[in-house]
């Protein structure tokens, strides 16, 4: 995953793969992605929502 775009190898997947248009869950790696590109980071555990906070560096990294 690079802060462009991301490739999926679902070559050793076992289980069932997603489908075209089915939502997936990416986890960037690198934080300038969040900060550059979100208006609000979204907290969960265990598929709850914790809290959600706005991104004050918004925009700001070039």
């Amino acid at each position: 995953l690079s802060e462009e775009h991301g490739v999926v190898d679902l070559s050793g997947c076992e289980g069932r793969l997603p489908e075209v248009g089915e939502m997936v869950r990416i986890v960037p790696n690198h934080t300038c992605v969040v900060t550059n590109l979100f208006d609000r980071m979204v907290f969960h555990r265990g598929g709850v929502v914790t809290r959600v906070e706005n991104v004050a560096a918004r925009g700001t990294v070039w």
